[in-house]
């Protein structure tokens, strides 16, 4: 269908791209307008994961709050949405163990004061995948984990 009298310089420079490739792009997007409470959570994620004394202190707290989730909390990949919704899927179960880990770990606390505060411009700039934000996760930003896992 593309091709014929009426193709625009003889589909010489249309390229088309892959459904997934949209797909991926348009829940990017989406994803992108909770950009601060998924990155607080792959932070808190990410201090998890980055050594081994630290995961076994979150270990503790998930025992201790006999949480029976088996599987680890893991971080997403920037270029796959789905990893994003795998992370925020596990670490949504391990919420009361991070929250715990906040009052247990002064190294948990003092990780997050390092990172950029939110300076108002939210609504002029968008924020890049690379910015940090400040702070552990907040129950809202459980509550938004819980609305990105939650199936319609």
């Amino acid at each position: 269908m593309l091709k014929g009298p009426h193709a625009i310089l003889d589909c010489k420079y249309l390229h088309l791209r892959c459904c997934a490739h949209i797909i991926n792009l348009v829940v990017r997007d989406g994803l992108d307008e909770q950009f601060q409470s998924i990155a607080r959570i792959r932070n808190a994620v990410r201090y998890v994961r980055s050594s081994c004394t630290r995961y076994d202190n979150f270990t503790e707290c998930v025992q201790k709050l006999e949480i029976s989730c088996k599987r680890k909390p893991c971080l997403d990949v920037e270029t796959r949405w789905n990893s994003t919704y795998h992370m925020l899927e596990i670490a949504e179960k391990y919420e009361v163990a991070f929250n715990r880990l906040s009052s247990v770990d002064f190294n948990y606390r003092s990780y997050f004061r390092g990172s950029v505060e939110d300076d108002g411009e939210e609504s002029t700039r968008k924020r890049k995948r690379g910015d940090r934000v400040a702070g552990a996760p907040k129950v809202e930003d459980w509550e938004t984990a819980r609305l990105v896992d939650e199936p319609d």
